[in-house]
């Protein structure tokens, strides 16, 4: 048995290929740390070696500053956002000092790299990593791609950073396209990933949207 599957977990969906796991409890000691607010791709049984992504509330913050209008953007005024905006995504920001601490990979190896990067510039992706044309590295692009999914689809896992950005999601939604990069199974769907314990035993196949956990517009 792998790691992620002795602990209780929610299947989010799927990114580059991989399934996107929500851990619902702290599980420390194993082949890596994580927990609820976190998010781990790969590392279920027989997958791919995880990847554990932390510091959610930089990711959101690194898509915010990458889709927001900047002056350049808005010559005849000032952006149409509160400065305490940029305040705010600069203190997310500044919470982290190596990207090690988001994006932290156990157990991969050089082939588990390159197929990964593969996987980031194919066209399977509604926005595929494309080196040639981009502005951003592919660890940049990561970031913005799981930044802008947690922002849209799961902010209740950054509610303190949303709680000072009210209106920034129409904001967002008027200036750019979304990346959508992060693939989720339509409702009715069965779902056989995710782990919940509870009295009567241990169930499999929990989705997090089933569970109704997405949290609140800002």
């Amino acid at each position: 048995m792998s790691q992620i599957d002795s602990f209780d977990h929610e299947f989010v969906g799927y990114f580059a290929g991989l399934p996107v796991y929500h851990p619902t409890v702290v599980e420390e000691g194993g082949d890596f740390d994580c927990g609820p607010d976190t998010l781990v791709i790969g590392g279920g049984l027989g997958e791919h070696p995880a990847l554990v992504v932390s510091h959610l509330e930089f990711l959101v913050a690194q898509f915010l500053v990458a889709a927001l209008p900047d002056e350049e953007e808005t010559p005849d005024g000032p952006p149409p956002y509160p400065e305490s905006w940029d305040q705010a995504l600069l203190e997310a920001l500044g919470r982290v000092n190596d990207i090690d601490e988001v994006l932290s990979f156990h157990g991969w190896h050089l082939d588990h790299s390159a197929a990964f990067y593969e996987s980031c510039k194919s066209p399977v992706n509604p926005w595929p990593f494309d080196e040639a044309q981009s502005e951003l590295n592919v660890t940049d692009w990561i970031c913005v791609s799981l930044g802008e999914f947690v922002f849209y689809a799961m902010p209740s896992l950054v509610a303190e950073l949303m709680d000072q950005l009210p209106g920034v999601r129409q904001v967002v939604a008027n200036t750019r396209t979304a990346f959508q990069n992060v693939l989720v199974v339509p409702p009715g769907y069965p779902v056989h990933f995710g782990r919940s314990t509870h009295e009567g035993g241990t169930t499999y196949g929990c989705s997090f949207w089933k569970n109704g956990a997405s949290g609140t517009e800002a």
